[in-house]
């Protein structure tokens, strides 16, 4: 159905996110974003694949050396995502 009042960007995106089941999906990319962050950029360019499932996060590395220095940071990792109330879904990181 049209209406003639114009609406935001903004309203349009969310509802396109709504319609189309997308918040989580999103919310879970942005977990990853910010797992990307904390990461130096050395160790995130080591990173294969990313993956959120069932409150794990899945890091796939391409570097054994990457690996290792990852399982060092990990719980620091965790704790410093926790710090945000999103990140409170990822209970553990699994290095691939």
């Amino acid at each position: 159905m049209r209406t003639n009042k114009p609406k935001t960007i903004s309203d349009v995106l969310k509802q396109f996110v709504k319609e189309n089941h997308l918040k989580e999906e999103l919310s879970e990319r942005d977990l990853i974003d910010q797992f990307f962050a904390l990461l130096p950029p050395a160790l995130s360019r080591s990173i294969r694949k990313a993956e959120l499932r069932g409150g794990k996060l899945f890091v796939s590395l391409s570097s054994a050396t990457a690996r290792h220095e990852l399982y060092y940071q990990k719980e620091e990792l965790l704790r410093r995502m926790k710090g945000d109330s999103d990140a409170s879904v990822i209970e553990e990181i699994v290095l691939i």
